[in-house]
């Protein structure tokens, strides 16, 4: 995530513990600023107000830094039915929501779904089931224009599928 001044987050980990890095200088130089051993995917960074979310996946975790990420808590469990992916914002009526991918991985076939807040990341819910499928894991969640939300599901083992959802 681009905090701007040439500050830059950046969360990396697959199949072992989530580390975080800062960068101040665009990029040139990274510090370690965390260290997640049960987070092992961290997927999606969120600004919300004054904090910086990171989501760790594979535990449905969101991770909270209240100094421009320099020190990370344990913001809370936010969904127990499987892996989350990447979030986005919109704002409709003067209101901002908040949107997270996520992939119910207790049934066959697994549900897409998306999670939505909106009291600025207090609690989630389900909003929308996308499909029933075998196309692996949460995945991607971007706003193209103020009213149009694309979707993509799937992993390295399935093939995934695209989603294009309008905000009425």
């Amino acid at each position: 995530i681009d905090l701007g001044d040439g500050v830059v987050l950046a969360g990396i980990g697959y199949e072992a513990s989530g580390k975080l890095f800062k960068s101040t200088d665009a990029g040139q130089t990274w510090k370690q600023t965390a260290d997640f051993p049960d987070a092992r995917d961290l997927m999606s960074f969120l600004r919300i107000d004054d904090r910086i979310y990171v989501t760790a996946s594979g535990i449905a975790t969101l991770y909270v830094s209240k100094d421009e990420g320099e020190t990370w808590d344990k913001a809370h469990q936010i969904w127990e039915k499987g892996f989350l992916g990447e979030s986005t914002a919109f704002t409709r009526n003067g209101k901002t929501y908040y949107v997270l991918s996520a992939t119910d991985q207790r049934v066959k076939p697994s549900r897409h779904v998306l999670l939505i807040s909106d009291d600025s990341g207090a609690s989630w819910q389900e909003w929308i089931e996308l499909a029933q499928d075998q196309s692996g894991g949460a995945s991607n969640v971007t706003l193209v224009n103020k009213n149009t939300l694309i979707v993509g599901t799937g992993n390295h083992s399935a093939q995934g599928h695209v989603y294009t959802l309008e905000i009425e």
